[in-house]
């Protein structure tokens, strides 16, 4: 085992408390990309690193203090034998931080709108999802929603990135030298503010906002060095920052929505399920046709405890007995169903909600009840949506 001196050991730790407490979310974040590729394939070799290896690490970039033998610390790639178990582990490290910090929620949503998505293992997409959720309620997400038309390229982007990064800190920063170094060239320094608007001004779609977010993480955590450091600057930066974990999370749930697996649909339907607003309108009957028999019990048992999902506010009396009635239907037709749990739910949902004075989980009771006003009609037919197949 190689000796470490203790002078230098004590002068690391040293550089270790000066780097801060913000570098630990940091390190969970690095481990993530290093586990995998940009597009979430699984990657098995890399340097993943503790905290104290991360901070190490980030205390001799760029600084004055040099120690001999430290000059590679923490640069030289190795084989990672779990990339699953480092990917799950540092998920759960960094979902335990204060999402009530700024920087720290900006992180979060960084890594897990990345992985609920991208990550090539179910188990990472599944986890992320959950994690978005308690995000989702945070920033009172409405629901999914698609990415804009015509949504801003990278090389479209990658200028107005700079020229925030620039507009803030004066320089490109070292961290965000993915942006490409001719980008110094490409951009003027403006003021923050002006860079802000040029942000928000393009339409942006999760890859988009999941860049803008970086840098406005990075502006927060150096908000000291700012050009412009007042408040009304850093409380503008935190909109934007706000803004694109918005956006970030409700296209990660519209896609979690048509996800592969069946476990990170359920995951996407119990965030939904605790949307601040409640789920929007016309995503139950998404769920309740779900191929997966687990995500339709779920979505089932929902209308049964809280009853038949309500229309808009404004919506007629005549078009909402409407949907009341294409609701009964619906579930008439889902005890039907040949997987025994889906039959049995919906027959418990009917119970709740037909205003028909028994309870049954037997289908032909609900199917006799059915026909008795619908004489002359055939019963419906229990319904399933397809879903998108993958070798996940």
């Amino acid at each position: 085992m190689n000796a470490f001196p203790k002078t230098r050991l004590m002068a690391a730790l040293v550089c270790c408390g000066l780097v801060g407490s913000c570098q630990i979310p940091r390190a969970n974040l690095a481990n993530l990309h290093e586990v995998h590729s940009p597009s979430g394939l699984v990657s098995y070799r890399g340097h993943v690193k503790n905290d104290l290896e991360y901070a190490l690490t980030r205390a001799f970039q760029g600084g004055p203090l040099r120690i001999e033998g430290l000059a590679d610390f923490g640069t030289t790639e190795v084989t990672i034998e779990d990339p699953l178990g480092v990917c799950l582990e540092n998920q759960l490290a960094l979902a335990e931080m204060d999402s009530s910090d700024r920087l720290i929620a900006g992180l979060q949503v960084e890594a897990f709108g990345w992985l609920a998505v991208d990550d090539q293992y179910v188990l990472g997409r599944e986890r992320a999802m959950l994690e978005l959720g308690k995000h989702a309620e945070r920033l009172g997400v409405e629901g999914p929603a698609a990415a804009p038309k015509g949504a801003a390229t990278a090389e479209q982007l990658s200028p107005l990135l700079a020229a925030l990064a620039k507009a803030g800190l004066g320089a490109l920063p070292a961290t965000l030298t993915d942006l490409g170094t001719d980008l110094l060239e490409m951009t003027e320094s403006g003021d923050l503010a002006t860079a802000m608007a040029a942000v928000r001004a393009l339409p942006i779609d999760r890859n988009g906002a999941l860049r803008v977010l970086a840098v406005c993480d990075v502006l927060i955590e150096r908000s000291s060095e700012l050009e412009v450091a007042n408040a009304n600057t850093l409380d503008e930066l935190g909109l934007l920052q706000e803004s694109m974990q918005r956006i970030v999370i409700s296209e990660a749930l519209a896609s979690g929505m048509g996800d592969p697996a069946a476990q990170v649909r359920l995951a996407t339907l119990q965030v939904c399920l605790n949307l601040p607003n409640g789920i929007p309108l016309g995503l139950m009957n998404i769920f309740a046709t779900d191929p997966d028999k687990q995500v339709v019990a779920l979505a089932l048992d929902w209308v049964r405890d809280h009853g038949i999902p309500q229309p808009i506010a404004g919506t007629s009396e005549e078009d909402t007995e409407a949907l009341r009635l294409g609701w009964i239907d619906f579930l008439v037709g889902q005890t039907q169903s040949a997987q025994g749990i889906v039959s049995t739910k919906a027959c418990g949902a009917l119970g709740a909600v037909s205003e028909a004075n028994f309870v049954s989980v037997r289908a032909e009771d609900w199917t006799a009840w059915w026909r008795t006003g619908n004489p002359g009609k055939t019963i419906p037919q229990p319904m399933v949506r397809a879903v998108s197949q993958g070798a996940n």
